[in-house]
């Protein structure tokens, strides 16, 4: 049940009682709540007592005590307040008075006497192009805060990557130096296990930076864009051959067989390098999970106007009770366990791949059963 509308509330600054009066029940009339104050300084009291600001002042200018023009000066002059509209009331052919208020920066000027139905409208207008302005900024604002964001997510994957890269490079020389002294090897033992961490290790951070860019672009909409922008016919094919260089490598780490069953000619609606970051997380998680020893099946197939992208796995499966939470950022299975120190990390990969998929207007659809195994439908729709 929708919550109910909180009418708008104008503060009403007048010094004629009978005028104020009849001013504030021509504005209930319309469904707006009323605030009255009989010059500048009651006003100024009233929006320092109440918690609520005004949605729209309107204010007479000739005044005892604080006139108008004072009145405004003072509300402007608070932080808080300065972006409450603003309107000035002045008696019939008093130019230079109207000349004062628009120097001073107000929003609207409403001559008196006054038709009810003009000064309605006028008070409409102006709280309509107010929440215009006020959703502009925000949307604005918004939008520089997300690519600034997205700016550091860039910067700070960069600053990762580039030191990893002297990591690796640095740990590739020294394992081919320490290889060619099998002597040292063999006096030393567990140092191939040692070298293998730090390879582990720096192949995650890789994977990690490579991922949270990847969730940046898709949270801050910049995913949804290049879909409208690039999306056309992409061959089932060419979207596997993709991913290849991506899982083979990890196929061989992992001793595991890859199987590929492709019907050629199938053409999915998408753009090739996203979708092939969606594939390749799934086959990824497919071959990390399956085992050594084991093979993982790849078949693509036409499903009526879907394009299906079968990843089956013999590995140990996901407890029915994990189902439901393997599509969630952060959310592991209870089958890492067994791989506790391999696979620590933040859980990306599935949630990254579902939602490349929802861009491309498709989903995955996960079936597993303990001690059995995995196997992930990938459906996109299908090119005419």
């Amino acid at each position: 049940m929708d919550a109910p509308t909180v009418p708008d509330l104008v503060l009403f600054v007048e010094d004629n009682p009978d005028f104020r009066e009849s001013a504030a029940s021509l504005l209930e009339v319309h469904g707006y709540e009323v605030a009255l104050a009989c010059d500048g300084l009651e006003a100024l009291e009233i929006l320092n007592q109440n918690s609520r600001k005004p949605d729209l002042i309107v204010s007479d200018i000739a005044m005892p005590r604080m006139n108008g023009y004072d009145f405004f000066t003072a509300v402007r002059e608070k932080l808080n307040l300065r972006d409450i509209p603003f309107i000035f009331l002045t008696a019939m052919d008093q130019d230079v008075q109207i000349r004062q208020g628009w120097l001073m920066g107000a929003d609207q000027y409403v001559v008196k006497p006054f038709k009810p139905e003009d000064f309605i409208l006028v008070l409409n207008n102006r709280l309509k192009r107010s929440r215009e302005i006020t959703e502009h900024a925000h949307r604005t604002m918004e939008d520089k805060i997300e690519k600034v964001r997205h700016d550091l997510v860039q910067v700070v994957s960069h600053e990762i990557r580039t030191p990893l890269t002297y990591v690796k490079g640095g740990f590739d020389l020294l394992m081919e130096e320490l290889m060619a002294q099998k002597q040292l090897l063999q006096d030393t033992p567990g140092i191939e296990e040692y070298f293998r961490l730090i390879q582990l290790g720096t192949s995650r951070l890789n994977r990690l930076a490579d991922q949270t860019v990847t969730m940046t672009d898709i949270s801050s909409g910049q995913t949804q864009r290049i879909y409208e922008l690039e999306h056309g016919p992409v061959d089932m094919g060419n979207l596997i051959s993709a991913t290849r260089p991506f899982i083979e490598d990890l196929a061989r780490q992992e001793n595991v067989t890859l199987k590929f069953e492709i019907q050629p000619g199938l053409r999915v609606k998408g753009v090739l390098d996203v979708l092939s970051k969606a594939v390749s997380e799934i086959i990824r998680n497919a071959i990390v999970f399956s085992g050594p020893n084991k093979t993982v099946f790849v078949r693509g197939y036409a499903e009526g106007e879907m394009g299906v992208i079968e990843v089956q796995d013999f590995g140990r499966g996901i407890r029915e009770e994990d189902l439901r939470r393997v599509w969630g950022i952060m959310q592991q299975s209870e089958r890492m366990e067994h791989r506790r120190l391999e696979q620590q990390g933040f859980g990306l990969g599935l949630p990254i791949a579902q939602r490349i998929l929802e861009i491309h207007h498709g989903n995955a659809v996960l079936e597993s059963a303990v001690g059995q195994g995995t196997t992930v439908w990938i459906k996109i729709p299908l090119t005419q």
